[in-house]
């Protein structure tokens, strides 16, 4: 389908000294219709269901809070032998990194989500997008989701 456009273009003054114009047409070819984009992430069928536990870290204790939640991810693990320690690089978000010696691969990491972060960052959307590259092999195990953050697994880098 073509569009027309009907413009004046100028021409030879007239008599007057004023500048006349003349219709010109033209053929300008319609843009195709891009169609919508999804916007849904869907998570891959038989992927494991996320456990929420109802606990809220304390942005100022998140070493507390985060060996509370060792208890409920790793109840094995002696709480008197977890190591942790606490990334600081972030801007807003809190990241500690838990384990003990006597599985020193098997590192949790426990993310608090910055104040008022949630205003920027849909957090469903960031689990289903989570799930869908793990299912992929392109993210860390999640272990758990909580109030105010997340738990999942820390992968090496090759």
């Amino acid at each position: 389908m073509l569009l027309w456009l009907r413009l004046h273009q100028p021409c030879a003054s007239t008599a007057g000294g004023d500048r006349a114009t003349r219709p010109v047409n033209l053929q300008i070819p319609q843009i195709p219709q891009i169609p919508d984009m999804e916007t849904e992430i869907h998570v891959p069928v038989g992927s494991p269901l996320i456990r929420k536990l109802p606990v809220c870290v304390d942005e100022h204790d998140v070493i507390g809070g985060a060996l509370r939640l060792i208890q409920e991810v790793r109840p094995a693990w002696d709480l008197q032998r977890v190591r942790t320690k606490l990334f600081t690089e972030g801007i807003t978000n809190k990241l500690v990194g838990c384990s003990v010696d006597e599985c020193p691969g098997d590192v949790v990491l426990v993310r608090v989500y910055g104040n008022k972060t949630e205003l920027l960052v849909d957090r469903d959307n960031e689990l289903r997008s989570f799930q869908v590259l793990h299912a992929n092999g392109c993210a860390p195990h999640l272990y758990c989701t909580f109030q105010n953050g997340l738990c999942y697994e820390f992968m090496e880098d090759d």
